[in-house]
């Protein structure tokens, strides 16, 4: 795709989807969470009131969505944005309100969905959720055949997530939902979701704070450079959440309905093989950041390299995101939402600090840091509630230097 397009286009749908993940965490009430961790396995009226809310929450983000993009217009005629600011493109409120509707199209997904992952039926759900993506690039291709524009990533959006509900109404055995009117379940699931809507609102807040922030003074060229070595540690990052949510966490779950004194035991099972992986990698693309970048991109993604080196040492902090699985599956959702609230006011605090006084190479150098600056604070809430264990989280530490190190060799 970077081959095809031209780098703006990048920063462009980089901040389009921004405001897309923003509202749909910003209206997040732990609907999925609610079920997985839900008692019961066949309380239908329950499961029926969850769809309920989930299509009208896809309603409401779809409208937000397209009065912001009115209110952003709306800017842009005021001038209130510089020239070279990625906010002042005339074609970010339309491409905003035309990716929104995938919340329409997402909020009929059936709940045997979030009932399949409850039960680890990963190899059911794995096929459903790559075909959608493969699906999703296949319509992207076909559509920068007739026209190489911004358009073909919305379009490629747009079909992948109703490529994904589609098979999952199609291969998930299950009864369908219908809509349903039951106070009871809707309290009950407020009730466990303000806790995620929290978590969601401030953890937004955090993972896409660069962009928001690194936006207002950065140009649509730089912004999909960004964009480029966020997406690789992103990914990284990525697939470990999607562990956490799919796995995880409905394992932690059931460890703690059936046996809490092995909550911790199982929770190191898991982060040494996490820890592991996420440390190596950051080690890795530290030393090869430049590398990796100019094999695989054009000359114009150059800057791109230099980037994703510093970017890589976010993942060292990012991996005690984790444990925070363990405070859902304990049923206390308020432990990781303070976690998450202080880490995103240290962001908030050293980032535009690092922008506005030594630029973007500041403001990269200051998003590692204040992931870093927050681990004591990870440590100490897992040692509060008897899951910390000192040794297997020192153990792992090494394993950074071997990715250094390898990277290193290979760069020479």
């Amino acid at each position: 795709m970077t081959r095809l397009l031209a780098p703006e286009l990048f920063g462009l749908m980089s901040i389009a989807s921004i405001v897309m993940v923003g509202l749909t965490l910003l209206t997040d009430i732990g609907i999925r969470q609610n079920i997985i961790q839900h008692r019961h396995d066949n309380d239908q009226e329950f499961f029926d009131a969850a769809w309920t809310l989930q299509i009208f929450r896809g309603f409401a983000i779809w409208l937000t969505s397209c009065l912001l993009s009115v209110i952003l217009s709306a800017l842009n005629e005021a001038n209130v944005f510089s020239e070279d600011s990625i906010y002042s493109d005339d074609r970010l409120p339309i491409i905003i309100s035309i990716i929104s509707l995938s919340a329409v199209i997402e909020g009929f997904s059936p709940i045997k969905f979030s009932l399949s992952i409850r039960k680890l039926d990963q190899t059911r759900i794995t096929f459903i959720e790559i075909s959608a993506q493969l699906l999703g690039v296949l319509a992207m291709l076909i559509w920068i055949y007739f026209d190489r524009s911004i358009w073909a990533m919305v379009m490629g959006w747009l079909y992948g997530v109703a490529a994904k509900i589609i098979l999952s109404y199609i291969l998930i055995p299950g009864r369908n939902n219908r809509i349903v009117w039951n106070l009871r379940a809707f309290k009950t699931i407020i009730k466990f979701g303000k806790w995620i809507f929290l978590t969601s609102l401030i953890g937004f807040m955090l993972t896409s704070g660069d962009r928001l922030i690194l936006g207002i003074k950065t140009s649509p060229e730089t912004m999909g450079f960004y964009s480029i070595a966020f997406l690789m540690v992103n990914t990284i990052y990525m697939m470990t959440s999607k562990l956490s949510s799919s796995i995880i966490f409905p394992a932690l779950s059931d460890v703690f309905r059936r046996r809490p004194e092995d909550l911790s035991k199982t929770l190191y099972n898991f982060k040494i093989w996490i820890d592991s992986g996420m440390l190596f990698t950051s080690g890795f693309l530290f030393s090869t950041g430049g590398l990796i970048v100019d094999l695989l991109y054009d000359d114009r993604y150059a800057q791109a390299g230099r980037i994703l080196q510093i970017l890589a040492l976010t993942l060292v902090a990012n991996r005690y995101a984790i444990a925070d699985q363990c405070y859902l599956s304990m049923g206390k959702p308020h432990v990781m939402t303070y976690l998450i609230a202080m880490r995103t006011m240290v962001f908030y605090i050293l980032v535009p600090f690092g922008l506005y006084t030594y630029g973007l190479n500041g403001a990269l150098w200051c998003i590692v840091l204040s992931g870093i600056v927050t681990i004591p604070a990870s440590l100490l809430a897992q040692h509060k509630y008897g899951i910390l264990n000192i040794s297997r989280e020192l153990v792992v530490l090494p394993i950074f230097l071997v990715g250094v190190t390898l990277g290193h060799f290979m760069v020479r």
